[in-house]
């Protein structure tokens, strides 16, 4: 027998049977086979709203994880759904134009603001991806850099929650008059489980 049971209602195993927990069984046997396997599930797809983010010398001392810039966010909500498995995938591109020095560097999180599970919401940060620019000798040079990630969490116990990715750290030389631009932001939300029978 498989060791992917289901571990949310131990008395739910016979065929057929309408289980008392609102949520379903996660796997179960299906005809002529002994082993367990995963029970597909509803979708809930959102997808998020970017922004174009600019930084340069003078605006980079001024972001922190205090005082982020948001690039894109999108809100959730799982509730409705048994052992839900998730999925947040952002793209986007950072323009680089004018004079960049050795060193600078962008730093982007991706973080989690919970609702309802007390009085004020919760920020987590759940990834932080810091990126390397190049360098740029003259001010007629343009680079272009696309970014964009995948994160994915399993059987998450959330409601509604809205992801954010921002800019919480910006490292550039003073003598820098360049400019880096992160446009055509795009971020979406992919929630996959079992459909709650309550």
């Amino acid at each position: 027998m498989n060791s992917l049971i289901n571990t949310n209602n131990g008395d739910c195993h016979e065929h057929h049977r309408r289980c008392v927990d609102p949520c379903p069984p996660q796997y179960c046997e299906f005809k002529s086979h002994e082993e367990l396997h995963p029970i597909p599930g509803g979708a809930l797809l959102e997808i998020g709203k970017g922004s174009s983010v600019l930084i340069n010398a003078a605006i980079a001392p001024t972001i922190t994880a205090a005082t982020p810039r948001l690039i894109a966010q999108v809100t959730l909500d799982p509730t409705g759904f048994c052992f839900p498995n998730l999925k947040i995938e952002f793209s986007s591109l950072i323009n680089l134009t004018g004079i960049l020095g050795v060193g600078d560097s962008i730093t982007i999180q991706l973080s989690r603001i919970r609702y309802g599970y007390s009085a004020s919401s919760v920020k987590e940060p759940l990834q932080t991806y810091t990126i390397s620019l190049p360098t740029l000798a003259a001010a007629i040079n343009t680079a272009s850099i696309p970014f964009s990630f995948i994160y994915g969490e399993e059987n998450i116990r959330l409601r509604e929650s809205t992801y954010l990715v921002e800019v919480v750290a910006a490292s550039l030389l003073v003598a820098d008059t360049g400019n880096v631009q992160i446009q055509n932001a795009n971020i979406a939300a992919l929630a996959v489980g079992g459909v709650r029978v309550d």
